[in-house]
């Protein structure tokens, strides 16, 4: 089986969130912006070290970097723009600098956010979008510059027919990835109860359409 992701870390800003508890974090952001900027500063620098070294072990120089607590059902687009976009850009630009490709794991609704993911380096990251997020509105704001991943609901493979998860994925396959800049998968990850039939069916529409 081949491996997707050399490393899997997590944006500076998402760890203060996760580690501090999501509102204790943003009145951190409100009282000490200076302090989480700097901190942010500090963990990026070592995460960019650290998936470096992974990766050079591992021999995949592809990492998958976990953006779950910046969306705009936590933050809100202006906190984004102004506290974790710097540091997630330097995080992307320092690794495709080493020839490491950064894939961003976005949870929750990135709607809002999508003109200032334009910031992020263009030709070589790709964003894991689920189901929250208008993935047709990030083809159109975004599709120019970033390749764009995602995104069947978790729910589909276990709960849907085969001609209900065919149907589903013909649309993105031909208005998202026309052009190019498009990988059609689940928005988050496969469940392990997926419906082998659905999984196939999945496989077979990326053949079928594109």
């Amino acid at each position: 089986m081949a491996v997707l992701y050399g490393f899997c870390p997590e944006a500076a800003l998402d760890t203060f969130s996760l580690g501090r508890g999501l509102m204790p974090f943003i009145k951190d952001c409100m009282r000490y912006p200076d302090k989480v900027e700097l901190a942010a500063d500090d963990l990026t620098d070592n995460c960019a070290f650290v998936s470096s070294l992974v990766v050079r072990l591992m021999g995949v120089r592809r990492i998958k970097i976990f953006v779950h607590r910046s969306s705009m059902d936590f933050i809100s687009p202006k906190t984004f723009k102004e506290v974790s976009v710097p540091n997630l850009k330097r995080l992307a630009e320092v690794l495709v600098a080493k020839g490491i490709g950064p894939i961003l794991h976005l949870d929750g609704n990135w709607d809002l956010n999508l003109e200032t993911l334009r910031e992020l380096s263009a030709g070589y990251c790709v964003v894991q979008f689920d189901d929250p997020t208008d993935i047709f509105l990030a083809k159109e704001v975004i599709g120019d510059r970033i390749c764009i991943m995602g995104d069947v609901p978790a729910d589909m493979p276990c709960l849907d027919s085969t001609s209900e998860v065919d149907e589903y994925c013909h649309r993105p396959i031909e208005e998202v990835g026309k052009g190019g800049g498009y990988v059609m998968g689940a928005g988050y990850e496969m469940p392990p109860n997926a419906r082998p039939e659905n999984f196939r069916t999945m496989i077979e529409s990326v053949n079928k359409y594109g």
